[in-house]
């Protein structure tokens, strides 16, 4: 069985979005929030401080 990783966009190691299923998602919503773009050549950058925080589905707790 594959890993199932989520994404999600920190500053300084705090959420600033949900969990999402694909990197993608986890961009467009740095690009939401002014932290990420993409340059001329279709590059994605992040602004610092900000980061796409990574981990395997399997290793979240999910609390309600």
């Amino acid at each position: 069985m594959q890993a199932r990783y989520l994404y999600r966009v920190v500053v300084f190691g705090m959420p600033q979005g949900p969990w999402r299923s694909c990197r993608d998602q986890a961009r467009r919503d740095a690009i939401e929030v002014d932290l990420g773009e993409y340059d001329d050549h279709g590059n994605f950058y992040l602004t610092v401080p900000a980061d796409i925080q990574v981990t395997r589905a399997d290793r979240l707790r999910w609390v309600a």
